[in-house]
């Protein structure tokens, strides 16, 4: 009986995370695969930047509670001895698997950071509501929502295996780090390509986002530096072009 219950969790956590919210919001209020467009992405973020704030708020809670439903459930039944506490974890590592490689979108998901969220407040709720003002700090300070939840993820096993634990939760705790990060990868070889490996157009990237460092060309920058320098030349130059009204007198 118990491992009936833990398989159809599992099953029912990956169902679940592949409901593709981001999807459905953008071809209804655009009628486009928002994971087409510049952002790539099925998630809150692309759904906030290309639909608007209020239908991005809405993915971002819809996904949250993906992730938040089948770990609470899972975690109800291990209390109450139906399950075996392994099977907790295979649910909300399910969960983030299905946002990410959804079976409803031909498997091209989101980065899971919404759904790994709501895995997180379900499963560690006083580490994740340490974790969730940091994350709105950070994404404050690079507006990158993706860099922030990935800082964060990194935090979770530092903070939950350093206090007494519940071992499930432990085993939870590297899980959702090793499902987010491997996301993200994509994203750091096209930082590290589009800047040239430049640290200031890093810096910037990771602050204002790809679309603001297209529109802002370092070339166009240095171009306008330059041509400030060579029209400030002339006047700076003038003191040595400048003759004495009395020496122009005393000329023949």
């Amino acid at each position: 009986m118990e491992t009936t219950f833990g398989v159809f969790l599992t099953f029912f956590g990956y169902l679940v995370g592949s409901i593709p919210f981001a999807l459905l919001i953008g071809k209804w209020k655009t009628g486009e695969d928002i994971r087409n467009n510049a952002f790539g992405n099925m998630g809150a973020n692309n759904v906030f930047e290309t639909v608007g704030k209020k239908f991005g708020y809405l993915t971002f809670i819809l996904d949250f509670f993906k992730g938040y439903i089948p770990t609470a459930l899972a975690w109800l039944l291990f209390s109450n001895a139906h399950i075996e506490g392994a099977w907790v974890v295979t649910t909300a590592g399910s969960t983030i698997c299905g946002h990410n490689w959804p079976i409803f979108a031909n498997f091209r998901g989101g980065k899971g950071a919404s759904t790994a969220a709501g895995v997180s407040i379900a499963s560690f709720p006083h580490v994740g509501l340490i974790l969730f003002p940091l994350l709105i700090l950070f994404s404050f300070f690079t507006h990158n929502i993706s860099f922030s939840a990935g800082i964060c993820f990194i935090l979770l096993p530092m903070l939950i295996l350093s206090n007494p634990h519940d071992v499930y939760r432990g085993y939870l705790s590297i899980l959702i780090p090793i499902i987010f990060l491997p996301k993200l990868f994509p994203l750091l070889v096209k930082l590290i390509k589009e800047s040239d490996k430049n640290p200031k157009k890093m810096w910037f990237i990771l602050v204002h986002g790809f679309q603001k460092a297209k529109s802002f060309s370092f070339k166009t920058r240095e171009a306008i530096s330059k041509k400030v320098l060579s029209f400030s030349k002339p006047i700076f130059s003038r003191k040595k072009t400048f003759i004495n009204p009395e020496e122009e007198k005393n000329e023949p």
